[in-house]
């Protein structure tokens, strides 16, 4: 018998079946670090997006007692807790609010210049942005 008609050894066979053993094991790996990380991503754009659309609320809703309205100037710095913004249609798991309104630079009267913060959570993310409005 020819060496070229006795193939491969048993070590030669072992040897290859590790390296792609290790190959595979990183391959499932990088693909469980991408699974998760995608995952992040989107429950991070989901938190943004709702963000956004709070903040929206604060910046247009009227400065006023009326329906629809944050309250007025003084009512909204006196508020002694935060205000679940209930209009808008957020994801599961997701709250937005926003107050109590302070004094947005110090010297001026809180009705005269209102910082409000607004505050999302969800899906492990807590985000607090501040809207400075004047009435």
């Amino acid at each position: 018998m020819t060496r070229d008609q006795r193939g491969d050894t048993l070590i030669e066979v072992l040897a290859a079946v590790t390296v792609l053993g290790i190959g595979v094991t990183g391959l499932m790996a990088a693909l469980g670090t991408m699974a998760t990380t995608t995952q992040s991503n989107r429950s991070q754009t989901r938190e943004h997006d709702v963000m956004v659309s709070a903040t929206e609320y604060v910046k247009a809703a009227p400065l006023t007692a009326a329906a629809g309205g944050l309250g007025t100037p003084a009512t909204v710095c006196a508020a002694g807790s935060p205000t679940s913004i209930t209009t808008l249609t957020l994801p599961t798991g997701f709250s937005a609010t926003y107050g109590p309104g302070t004094v947005a630079v110090s010297g001026v009267a809180c009705p005269t210049l209102v910082s409000i913060p607004v505050r999302v959570t969800g899906d492990g993310y807590d985000q607090t942005v501040y809207v400075v409005r004047r009435p």
